[in-house]
């Protein structure tokens, strides 16, 4: 992120930081050039954030908002708007809907956005571990009356650290997201996974691959040697089932 902002910020710049944590994007921010920073955060680590701008001095370029970032309004547009919230699949911690809603009410016409766009991967999984994980309500260690919750856990994403040998088929983009554009009320991919050898298909794996801004992008793809240490997300299917090499599985 230090890096990529600093292909992205101008000299002046006034910048939004959704979700801002303790304050670390918008300190690399002021690093490269930023006259201002709203810090936009609801949880008790805007105290922190708060505290840490205090702390190295930057009065009042950093500025804390406790507040959601649907509910804030600042004083005027900004140059940039940047968030973090990529979560381990991509979007599962509300970026789109945080981004789409920032552009529209915070940001300037032409203004910048970080991340600029979001790759959405996924492969097909064998991992016992993954079937154990997603399995738990239907498992001898939970009472026979809590059983029917298996259904819902198996509907859930759960986060998982996949090694390579786990994956029974290539990555594949199935979804590109721009956060430069307005997004649309809801979006559906699908794709045609290739299978690369023999074996029981038990969910699908996914995670991201984020273009930050200038050449710099970022991946917690388990594929990857340059990945973030983050972990992916696992959709398990509602049966297990065998497949061949080459076969075509459809998502």
């Amino acid at each position: 992120y230090r890096e990529a902002l600093k292909s992205v910020v101008c000299e002046g710049d006034h910048v939004a930081d959704l979700g801002c944590g303790v304050g670390v994007l918008g300190f690399f921010c002021l690093e490269a050039g930023a006259a201002k920073v709203w810090g936009i955060d609801h949880s008790d680590a805007i105290h922190l954030a708060r505290d840490a701008a205090e702390r190295a001095g930057y009065g009042e370029r950093y500025s804390c908002i406790g507040k959601s970032t649907f509910q804030t309004d600042l004083p005027s547009p900004v140059d940039l708007v940047i968030c973090d919230h990529v979560g381990f699949f991509g979007f599962d911690y509300g970026i789109i809907k945080m981004l789409s809603d920032a552009n529209e009410r915070l940001l300037k016409p032409g203004g910048k956005v970080m991340p600029q766009s979001l790759d959405i991967m996924m492969a097909a999984v064998s991992s016992e571990a993954c079937r154990d994980l997603a399995g738990i309500w239907s498992s001898t260690i939970v009472p026979e009356q809590f059983h029917w919750l298996d259904e819902q856990n198996r509907n859930s994403v759960h986060p998982y650290r996949y090694s390579p040998d786990e994956l029974i088929s290539g990555e594949k983009r199935i979804g590109h997201v721009s956060f430069c554009e307005e997004a649309p009320e809801g979006f559906s991919f699908q794709t045609t996974l290739e299978i690369d050898r023999p074996g029981r298909v038990d969910g699908f794996a996914g995670w991201f691959d984020c273009h930050l801004g200038g050449e710099i992008r970022m991946t917690n793809s388990p594929l990857s040697d340059a990945r973030i240490e983050r972990q992916q997300a696992f959709l398990r299917v509602a049966r297990s089932f065998m497949v061949t090499a080459g076969a075509a599985v459809p998502i």
